[in-house]
C-alpha cells in the first residue's frame, strides 16, 4: 500500500525545504522524545523501513506541511512506480509540455 511511500514522499519535502537530515533528525528526536539514529533515518526515506503513525504526524508537522498533503504525493509516488521507464518518461514530457504552455499563456 502506498504507506510505504511515505518516506519517499516526506524526503522530497524536506529536500524542498532545504532541510538536511541532521537538522530534522535532530527536530524529530526533539519532538517525539525518541533517540532516532541518522541510519535509521535515512532508511525511512528510502522505504527500507516503515514509519509509525505518531513519526508521521511530527515529521508533517516539522515540514509544515499536512499529512493530506503527503499522502496525496505518497500515492502519486505508488503509482508513477508502477510505469514502465518508456511511460515514465512520456509522463514527464507532458508535464514539461505544459508547464511551457502555461508559462507562455500566463499573461492571456
Amino acid at each position: 500500500m502506498f504507506e510505504a511511500f511515505w518516506g519517499s514522499a516526506l524526503k522530497v519535502r524536506r529536500v524542498y525545504r532545504e532541510m538536511d537530515q541532521e537538522e530534522l533528525l535532530h527536530q524529530l528526536n526533539e519532538r517525539t522524545g525518541r533517540n532516532l539514529s541518522l541510519a535509521l533515518l535515512n532508511d525511512m526515506e528510502q522505504r527500507k523501513k516503515v514509519i509509525d503513525q505518531k513519526l508521521f504526524v511530527a515529521w508533517c508537522d516539522i515540514l509544515g506541511c499536512s499529512q493530506a498533503t503527503i499522502i496525496k504525493d505518497a500515492q502519486s509516488l505508488e503509482q508513477s512506480s508502477r510505469l514502465s521507464k518508456e511511460d515514465k518518461w512520456r509522463v514527464f514530457i507532458q508535464e514539461l509540455d505544459y508547464l511551457n504552455w502555461k508559462s507562455e499563456h500566463k499573461d492571456d
